[in-house]
């Protein structure tokens, strides 16, 4: 039982780390929707994109950057890490141990699929 515990406690936090998310967030192709995405079109079904930040047409980044600065049009590791971070919430009840994984998100089935990947993704 403890080493139940042990294991369900670092998943909790292994789900939350730069090195889990940016992993999950390039496996699954999705840096486009964490970083760029201002919404949801209900018709289309997908996110609406920034166009000041990603050119959807020429599939390419095309936020402004200073070079200088070692700085790029497509955003870094943390760039990313830090907008999905966000948008994760782990946490269990103290009482019935139920384990809540959510994921917040401007389109609810995007929201979904994540959080099944999350659930579904090896953490120990």
């Amino acid at each position: 039982m403890i080493l139940v515990l042990i294991k369900t406690v670092m998943a909790m936090e292994m789900v939350k780390t730069w090195d889990f998310l940016d992993t999950f967030i390039r496996e699954n192709n999705i840096e486009v929707a964490v970083f760029a995405a201002t919404g949801w079109d209900r018709v289309t079904d997908k996110p609406v994109i920034d166009n000041d930040l990603y050119d959807s047409a020429a599939n390419e980044w095309v936020r402004d950057f200073d070079p200088s600065k070692g700085e790029s049009a497509n955003p870094s590791s943390w760039e990313l890490y830090e907008v999905m971070r966000d948008r994760v919430s782990v946490s269990q009840n103290a009482n019935t141990g139920l384990i809540t994984l959510s994921v917040e998100f401007y389109s609810p089935i995007i929201a979904k699929e994540w959080v099944e990947k999350l659930v579904a993704a090896d953490l120990l």
